[in-house]
């Protein structure tokens, strides 16, 4: 009895051995030593020499697939201990989450979560601390789900969101516009060549959930509610329909569980509104893009030719009247073209900000045009759920006038400027205030000319200001070296940097790159600059009129 029981004993020792209680034992020598060297080093915690081990004893030529599949077991808690010290190691938040999501049941999970739960609660308690749009949005890029999202203010929500969906467009050189044996209108045509800075575009048109927090947080009346009601293409003439605004959809009828939809109903004026304020808490520079960016964008990457924004087909990509059954949808739902943008053509028309000029590619210049001077209306573009397929492409040009006035198919989306020159900054203040106040720091003086660039400004107003200020403001100016008085008949201001003279517009976009030794002021259209010596004449598109080649210019 004795001796069975014995080797009973003897039998289970020899299995809890062999299943790893006392340690591991292999046939194979070559498996067995290096097993043996990983071990001693996991128990000493060290790691990654264990990991490197363990990887050898499973690379050896007679390891069986068991051998191999408990010696993955070990790499896994090598690798679940290696990933918890490097996130510990550092306390980031990312790290300790991709440590989560790597180990979701690892050695470890327990204490991370119980980390993150507590940076969880004091990144909002700083973020409310501070109560700006910034502090709140850094806490919304860390915890997109976390804890305290829902008691964070709702206009900070949308306007993160709204950034989350903001696409990078890379600068470039494209050809606009139909090209020769292309059909098309007329005033798509001479392709011409455009060179475009850096810049961001949205994923989708402005959906009435983000024009609704624009009204509630500004109290902000659109022009339709100033005027009374939205016009409608009515058996084929436009009329006024009292009583609808933004709130309403294509239809009239009011929207209560649209929210995805976009908004419309709104005239130029009031997406320039909504831009003013979405730069002003976002602190960066929002406005509508340019009938120039807006085809580059819609061209998608490489620029491939497709008749509309993603595709031959406009099934594809566009809600048109052949398949919108006449009404506008939610954003999102056809196909993006290659940048990820939706609804580029269709669903609803989008305002540029451009003039409409049915002859301005003869005319437009090639570096960041932004439309002509005068013009007939505003350009839209992309074509809506009540037009022909043949509006969807993406080199259409439309227009409407005037630019206080919302249609029932019209709305817009936002670009971002890319480009430093155009960084917005929260100490701007309007003009009144900065008279008031007699700024006399160089901090609010930078701001000033920050907010005259991003606004529109007259160089006269200045004189309203110290001199003293006017020193520190030439002295200070952030961006440009030197301004110009504005020409009122071209609405150009020459503006200088980095020791070269160009010219601006009241809103401080380059119109003629800063390029020039020299340049004059314009008279009958035109102004006299100098390049490497040499003298010529420009028109207010920059086009050289008279080519920088000349020593001497004398007009009789």
């Amino acid at each position: 009895m004795s001796r069975i029981l014995s080797l009973a004993i003897t039998f289970i020792l020899f299995q809890l051995f062999n299943c790893g209680v006392f340690g591991q034992t292999y046939q194979d020598p070559c498996v067995q030593s290096s097993y043996n060297i990983a071990k001693t080093a996991y128990d000493a915690r060290n790691y990654t020499r264990a990991k490197e081990y363990f990887y050898k004893a499973k690379g050896c030529p007679n390891a069986t697939e068991e051998n191999k599949k408990h010696i993955n077991g070990w790499i896994y808690k090598c690798n679940d201990e290696i990933t918890w010290l490097n996130a510990n190691k550092t306390n980031d938040v990312r790290l300790i989450k991709q440590y989560i999501h790597s180990f979701p049941s690892g050695n470890h999970s327990g204490e991370a979560r119980q980390f993150l739960e507590a940076k969880d609660d004091l990144s909002f308690r700083e973020a409310k601390k501070s109560g700006s749009y910034h502090s709140y949005s850094a806490y919304l890029e860390i915890y997109p789900d976390g804890k305290h999202r829902n008691e964070i203010p709702s206009n900070v929500k949308v306007i993160y969101e709204l950034e989350v969906n903001m696409v990078s467009v890379p600068g470039g050189s494209f050809n606009m516009g139909c090209g020769n044996g292309e059909s098309c209108n007329s005033d798509e045509q001479p392709q011409h060549k455009v060179i475009l800075s850096d810049f961001s575009i949205n994923k989708y048109e402005v959906t009435l959930k983000e024009f609704r927090e624009f009204i509630n947080e500004t109290g902000y009346k659109t022009d339709n509610e100033k005027e009374g009601g939205s016009f409608f293409n009515i058996n084929d003439k436009w009329e006024r329909v009292e009583g609808i605004y933004w709130e309403h959809d294509c239809s009239g009828k009011k929207q209560l569980q649209g929210d995805n939809y976009p908004v419309v109903h709104v005239s130029k004026n009031d997406a320039e509104e909504f831009c003013k304020w979405l730069t002003k808490i976002a602190e960066k520079k929002y406005r509508l893009p340019s009938e120039a960016e807006w085809e580059y964008a819609a061209r998608g990457k490489n620029n491939y030719r497709y008749t509309y924004s993603g595709s031959n087909y406009y099934t594809d990509v566009a809600w048109n009247n052949k398949n919108s059954g006449m009404i506008s949808h939610q954003v999102g739902q056809k196909r993006p073209n290659s940048l990820g943008l939706y609804d580029m053509s269709g669903n609803v028309n989008e305002f540029c900000i451009d003039l409409y000029d049915s002859n301005y590619y003869n005319k437009s210049r090639i570096n960041d045009p932004k439309g002509p001077l005068q013009g007939r209306g505003t350009v839209m573009r992309g074509g809506s759920f009540d037009d022909s397929e043949w509006c969807c492409r993406v080199t259409t040009r439309q227009w409407y006038s005037p630019s206080s006035v919302g249609l029932f198919d019209l709305g817009f989306r936002v670009v971002r400027d890319d480009s430093t020159q155009y960084r917005y900054s929260t100490n701007a203040n309007t003009y009144s205030d900065l008279q008031k106040n007699k700024a006399k720091d160089v901090n609010t003086t930078n701001s000033f000319i920050i907010y005259l660039q991003d606004y529109g400004f007259d160089l006269h107003k200045t004189e309203g200001i110290d001199k003293s200020v006017n020193k520190s403001w030439k002295k200070g100016l952030p961006f440009w070296e030197d301004l110009w008085d504005f020409d009122p008949t071209t609405g150009l201001a020459a503006a200088k940097k980095w020791g070269r003279w160009g010219f601006i517009d009241m809103k401080g976009y380059i119109i003629i790159p800063c390029m020039y030794d020299n340049v004059g002021s314009f008279e009958n259209g035109i102004a006299p600059v100098s390049n490497n010596r040499r003298k010529g004449y420009i028109d207010a598109y920059g086009n050289e009129i008279v080519p920088c080649i000349m020593q001497y210019i004398l007009f009789r």
